[in-house]
């Protein structure tokens, strides 16, 4: 099994192995969950993007409130996937992000092809 430290504090870990992997995120978000390969049919890295529509509106109603000018709302980056017909989130606040595209280049050879 291969072990992949994304953060130290707190620990954020995905674990390979031959046929799933594994995420622990010792964070508040609480994510630990087990995924096997056989079962996933899609999964991506989305970088931390801004988010312009949010970030506009929030502005725009700050200043009309006058609480000032808002802020700028940036998106969380995130591990994306599909598997059973399910689409999941896998958020990766702090992590390095170098690391997690890594990561998932050792992931997506070991998903199995559906016919």
């Amino acid at each position: 099994m291969k072990t992949v430290c994304l953060r130290d504090k707190p620990p954020f870990i995905i674990e390979i192995g031959d046929d799933f992997f594994r995420i622990k995120d010792h964070s508040k978000r609480n994510q630990f969950e087990t995924f096997k390969f056989s079962e996933i049919d899609n999964i991506y890295f989305k970088k931390g993007e801004i988010n312009y529509s949010s970030s506009i509106l929030t502005m725009g109603i700050s200043f009309f409130l006058s609480f000032g000018f808002g802020k700028v709302i940036k998106e969380v980056p995130r591990i994306c996937m599909s598997f059973r017909g399910k689409y999941k989130e896998i958020f990766m606040d702090n992590c390095d992000i170098e690391i997690a595209t890594k990561t998932l280049v050792l992931i997506k050879p070991n998903l199995q092809r559906k016919n």
